[in-house]
């Protein structure tokens, strides 16, 4: 009897833990991202405070974690290019979104709290992806500040209204003097929003505002390239360098091949117009 029950015992732990192994293989990504922003949760905590609390923990998490489910895990997966190459995709939208977090906690602690600018991972994934999901980075970045400041929903607008600036300005991008524009149109709209919402205390903070805009455009500029390598998803602008002429290895090609060469330009000409035409990613099929 002993004997069959320690093999029965045997039977049901061993069910339970391929049931358990099969619900963490077809959730494995929601669980480590939910994974990732809680260590983000205590990183933030202990940076910020100097502390790790249960209480601040439990109230943080519960709210970030329920939008975060609301609105990244719903709507992202509906874009069609996380569902063709998920890892890349979620890289490409969460590295950027990280480490502008984490850039703006340092920023918070040590300038200035109108320092904090979500530019830079906005720009970034606009660029790398789409607007739209440009402006879902942007709604997570500035509700995670507003959480952590107490639940501000004013600081939140402050923050979200430049972002979405930033995504419906810098859709069209092709070319790095291009990054400008979102700058100039994010900063001026941050001014106008935080003079409204009576935010600023002084004019200097109106100066801090535009430095740290115009700082994180210039970094922006600097590591896309990295973040283009790192996740495998390439910006129109590094699309159109990897298209460049000059590539030794075009060149190559049309010494050695010419037939194959210019064979390969019409057709990437009759991509582009197509793509043209049902309003595709031209720079991609060209």
């Amino acid at each position: 009897m002993k004997n069959k029950s320690t093999e029965n015992n045997k039977r049901t732990s061993k069910s339970l833990f391929q049931k358990a192994n099969l619900v963490f293989s077809k959730n494995k990504g929601f669980i480590i991202r939910m994974i990732l922003f809680t260590f983000l949760a205590l990183f933030t905590e202990w940076l910020i405070f100097n502390r790790i609390s249960l209480n601040f923990q439990l109230s943080f998490n519960l709210v970030f974690l329920v939008f975060w489910i609301f609105i990244g895990e719903f709507l992202l997966p509906k874009n069609k290019m996380f569902k063709l190459h998920p890892k890349n995709y979620w890289a490409a939208f969460l590295t950027p979104l990280f480490f502008n977090i984490i850039l703006n906690l340092f920023v918070f602690k040590y300038v200035n709290i109108f320092a904090i600018s979500t530019i830079l991972s906005t720009l970034i994934i606009t660029l790398l992806i789409d607007y739209s999901t440009g402006l879902i980075s942007g709604l997570i970045f500035s509700a995670y500040f507003g959480i952590l400041f107490g639940f501000d929903l004013k600081f939140m607008i402050f923050l979200f209204l430049p972002a979405a600036v930033v995504a419906l300005s810098s859709r069209k991008t092709k070319r790095r003097i291009e990054i400008i524009l979102p700058f100039f149109w994010a900063s001026l709209t941050q001014i106008i929003v935080a003079y409204v919402i009576n935010l600023y205390y002084t004019p200097l903070d109106y100066l801090i505002i535009i430095e740290s805009n115009f700082l994180s455009v210039l970094v922006t500029m600097g590591i896309l390239p990295f973040f283009e390598y790192l996740t495998r998803v390439y910006s129109e602008i590094g699309l159109l360098e990897l298209g460049n002429l000059s590539n030794p290895l075009l060149k190559n090609l049309s010494l050695k091949a010419p037939g194959t060469y210019y064979h390969s330009m019409i057709i990437s000409n009759l991509a582009e117009s197509s793509a043209e035409i049902i309003n595709g990613n031209m720079v991609l099929a060209g």
